[in-house]
């Protein structure tokens, strides 16, 4: 995730999705990994460190560009 809030932050708001998601899918396994900058978020979806992200729109153009495809978004697309 992007580190738009601090890491306990990020957990608490998007624990339970991730909680969901475990006990709902079989087989798979999700977990919050906050990074401590915006430098160190983008380094890690440009390597493709990671399978799923929660970029902002500008990182969703960019990790567009290192192979990520778009599953979901919330707002309206012309925000992009």
């Amino acid at each position: 995730m992007h580190p738009l809030y601090n890491p306990q932050h990020l957990v608490e708001l998007y624990g339970p999705l991730a909680d969901y998601l475990n006990t709902n899918l079989g087989g798979a396994r999700f977990t919050i990994e906050a990074s401590r900058d915006y430098a160190e978020f983008e380094r890690k979806y440009r390597a493709r460190e990671d399978e799923f992200i929660l970029p902002n729109p500008w990182q969703c153009l960019q990790a567009m560009k290192a192979g990520y495809e778009v599953i979901a978004m919330t707002g309206l697309p012309d925000d992009f």
